[in-house]
C-alpha cells in the first residue's frame, strides 16, 4: 500500500506525467472506456474524482486537518501528518501541503550515527563548554586552562577565571585548580571561622572532579544519610545513577555541620575512598596551618 501511494504521488502509474507543462495522468472512463488525460491534483489536495467525458477537469479537494500531500498527485486520500515523539518537538506544524518538521528538544541534538536525538554532552568538573550544543550539533568541552576553573557538571557552562587574591591582607588558603576557585581570606576572616568552612567551599567541585567509583559513592551515601533521615536501603541506593549519587553527596556537604566536614577525611576512609581522604586531609592541614600562623600574629 505504501509503495502504491508513493507511486501515485510521484505520478508513476497509469501513464502519468510530472513534466511542468504536462501535469496530467491517464484515466480510463468507466462508462465510455475511453482513455482520458486528467489533470493531477496540486500539493495540498487529493483526487476526489477523476475527469470524465462529461468533465474535462479532475475534482481535487483540500486535504483535511491532520493530513497533507507535498507533490502533484492523483491519490484518493491525503497522507496522515507525522508526529514528533520521544525527544523531538515540532519545529514547523503540518500544513495541507507539507508534513510537520521535527527537531530535537532543548538539551538534545540529532545524532546522525544513532539517527535519534541524544542529550548534549555534559562537561565534567575541570572542563568548560567551548561550543554550546544546538538541535543539530553536540556541545564541545575543553579542559580549563591555567587560571580558569569549572565546578559544575554542565552542558553549557564555560570555564571561569580564578578570583584575584592580591589584597595586602589576604592569604591564599588554597590555590585555584581547574575544578575550584582560589580560596583566599584575611587573618581576621581566618581566625573568625573554623578551617573546615574553607574546606567546604571546594567540596562541590571535589566531589564532581575526584574520580571515585560508583560503588564507593553508593557506600558513602548509604552510610551518611542527611540529618534527620533514616539510612537508605541497598535497593534504593542501587537504583541511583552516578549523577544522582554526586547530587546526594553535594547535598550532604551543604547540610553537614562544621564538625562533620572536619571529619570528612575520616568518613571517606571508612567508605574506603582512600585517595580522596588523603587529598582532603592535606588541604585541611594546610588551612589549619594558616589559622595557627594568623593566631601567632595577634
Amino acid at each position: 500500500m505504501l509503495l502504491l501511494t508513493t507511486m501515485l504521488i510521484l505520478g508513476c502509474c497509469s501513464g502519468a506525467s510530472t513534466e511542468p507543462h504536462m501535469q496530467t495522468f491517464q484515466h480510463e472512463d468507466p462508462y465510455s472506456g475511453r482513455l482520458l488525460e486528467c489533470q493531477l491534483c496540486p500539493p495540498g489536495t487529493y483526487l476526489r474524482k477523476a475527469c470524465s467525458d462529461d468533465s474535462s477537469k479532475s475534482d481535487c479537494a483540500t486535504c483535511p486537518t491532520g493530513s497533507f500531500t507535498e507533490l502533484w498527485n492523483f491519490i484518493p486520500k491525503c497522507l496522515r501528518c507525522g508526529m514528533c515523539v520521544g525527544n523531538r518537538v515540532v519545529k514547523k506544524e503540518c500544513t495541507p501541503s507539507q508534513d510537520c518538521v521535527c527537531e530535537c528538544k532543548q538539551g538534545y541534538y540529532f545524532n546522525k550515527w544513532l539517527q535519534d536525538c541524544t542529550r548534549h554532552t555534559e562537561c565534567s568538573s575541570g572542563y568548560g563548554v567551548i561550543s554550546k550544543g544546538t538541535a543539530e550539533k553536540d556541545s564541545k568541552c575543553e579542559q580549563c586552562s591555567s587560571g580558569f576553573f569549572s565546578v559544575e557538571i554542565s552542558s553549557d557552562a564555560p570555564c571561569t577565571p580564578h578570583s584575584s587574591c592580591t589584597a595586602a591582607d589576604k592569604h591564599v588558603m588554597l590555590k585555584g585548580r581547574t575544578w575550584h576557585d582560589v580560596i583566599c581570606a584575611s587573618c581576621a576572616e581566618i581566625i573568625s571561622r573554623d578551617g573546615a568552612e574553607f574546606l567546604r567551599q571546594i567540596l562541590p567541585g571535589f566531589v564532581s572532579h575526584d574520580k571515585m567509583s560508583v560503588s564507593k559513592m553508593r557506600r558513602f551515601v548509604k552510610n551518611n544519610p542527611p540529618a534527620g533521615s533514616s539510612r537508605p536501603t541497598h535497593a534504593s541506593i542501587s537504583r541511583l545513577s552516578q549523577s544522582d549519587l554526586i547530587g546526594r553527596i553535594k547535598s550532604w556537604v551543604h547540610m553537614a555541620t562544621v564538625e562533620q566536614i572536619r571529619k570528612l577525611p575520616e568518613t571517606f576512609m571508612k567508605s574506603r575512598i582512600i585517595v580522596g581522604a588523603d587529598k582532603l586531609q592535606w588541604r585541611l592541614e594546610r588551612i589549619d596551618a594558616l589559622v595557627k600562623l594568623c593566631k601567632s600574629k595577634e
